[in-house]
């Protein structure tokens, strides 16, 4: 007996049939499941790429997931880099503009926003220059210096001097205040 849509069977002498059940979804969906994991862990891809169950973790047990990863990918940009610099030079030079090129990449670490302000925080209580932290935290270098500027030029008016005569002087109003 064949059986498929728009089918019919004539099932002569026979008086009842049974309900058949439909196939477990399971079957087919776990071996794959499996491939999936198992890919994962030979890859160093954290699971929670594959599965979105809602148990994607966060912080610091995010960073600590993905930390093979990110070491993995932070080692293709250093072979891919050196690869990426030659083909733009030879293009380069094939248009007659013979120049060098330097490949940069973005930052790989996932960081939410907060802990990214409260790691640059303490890189500047412990000494780095506050235009390495704003470029490391995503900021053109101009916009940087022009920060810097700006914050220096706020602390030498500041100097011996009280809030709002700072204020004053940057022509803030401070009667209504």
């Amino acid at each position: 007996m064949k059986n498929g849509p728009g089918e019919l069977w004539y099932l002569k002498g026979v008086n009842s049939v049974g309900q058949f059940a439909p196939a477990d979804p399971k079957t087919f969906t776990e071996p794959i499941k499996d491939f999936v994991r198992a890919m994962a862990s030979i890859t160093s891809t954290p699971l929670h790429y594959f599965e979105k169950s809602g148990n994607i973790p966060s912080g610091e047990a995010l960073r600590t997931a993905e930390g093979p990863l990110m070491k993995k990918v932070e080692d293709r940009q250093v072979s891919f880099g050196s690869t990426w610099r030659d083909l733009f030079v030879f293009m380069l030079t094939v248009e007659g503009t013979p120049s060098d090129v330097e490949v940069e990449w973005q930052n790989v670490e996932t960081m939410d926003s907060l802990d990214a302000w409260e790691v640059a925080i303490k890189k500047t209580i412990v000494g780095v220059n506050l235009k390495q932290v704003l470029v490391e935290m995503g900021y053109d270098s101009e916009i940087a210096d022009k920060i810097v500027a700006e914050r220096t030029s706020v602390e030498s008016l500041s100097q011996g001097m009280n809030t709002n005569n700072v204020l004053r002087q940057s022509g803030v109003d401070t009667d209504n205040i």
